[in-house]
């Protein structure tokens, strides 16, 4: 196990761990790794709360940092939504919204036609069934949001 498998197996086991967090960033950092800045923006968003004012900057600064991440690390150690900018800001709806299923079938097709050809070789197949998995779990609930906005059922 390297250092890095040891210290994301840390933040799994202690996800509330800020110091913990922060050794990790500094470990990342001084291998001028993005990851650090990262770790450090999700820790400083999570200690703000939604409703400080400069929660929308560092979600803008996390969105950005997050794209030059792996997807699945960031996954593993965020404990923030990382949907893409984009469907956050979709007003919100009681029901769920066709338009916004479209766009986590459409960032699904975007991680299976990128992310994944460039994960190592003898993982690929287990990424791309959790991938598979996730698209028709998307696939079900843009089904279900079809029938619940059908214009029978609204009225």
């Amino acid at each position: 196990m390297t250092d890095d498998d040891a210290f994301v197996a840390a933040v799994k086991e202690s996800p509330d761990d800020a110091v913990l967090r922060l050794v990790y960033a500094d470990w990342l950092e001084e291998r001028d790794d993005p990851r650090g800045r990262f770790l450090r923006l999700e820790l400083e968003m999570v200690q703000r709360g939604e409703a400080d004012p400069a929660y929308p900057a560092l979600r803008q600064q996390l969105a950005e940092v997050a794209a030059t991440v792996d997807v699945l690390w960031s996954a593993v150690v965020c404990r923030l939504s990382l949907v893409p900018l984009r469907a956050l800001d979709d007003p919100p709806d009681d029901r769920p919204s066709v338009s916004s299923l479209d766009f986590f079938a459409d960032y699904i097709q975007h991680l299976v036609e990128e992310e994944v050809p460039r994960l190592r070789a003898d993982r690929r197949w287990e990424y791309a069934y959790f991938l598979l998995l996730i698209f028709w779990a998307v696939l079900v609930f843009k089904i279900i949001s079809l029938f619940l906005t059908h214009p029978i059922l609204l009225s």
